[in-house]
């Protein structure tokens, strides 16, 4: 969500309201560390009235590589 708000911060789209109900799944090998090996998120955004929504779609396709890059290093 903090990815996402950031980039559409960037592009001057004014989000209203984020909500989302994702779905993971992690594991647990037996070094006992945790980790996330999958996620889908499903957010609900709302802009203001004068903003594109498909602006706001392609933003999300960026957001997976930000995320997973910033945990790689």
């Amino acid at each position: 969500m903090l990815w996402y708000l950031y980039l559409a911060s960037e592009a001057g789209l004014c989000v209203q309201a984020y909500q989302d109900h994702p779905i993971a799944q992690g594991e647990t090998p037996a070094n006992g560390v945790s980790r996330f090996v999958a996620a889908t998120m499903r957010p609900q955004i709302t802009l203001s009235n004068s903003h594109d929504p498909s602006c706001a779609d392609l933003l999300h396709q960026r957001v997976p590589e930000l995320c997973f890059y910033r945990l790689l290093y």
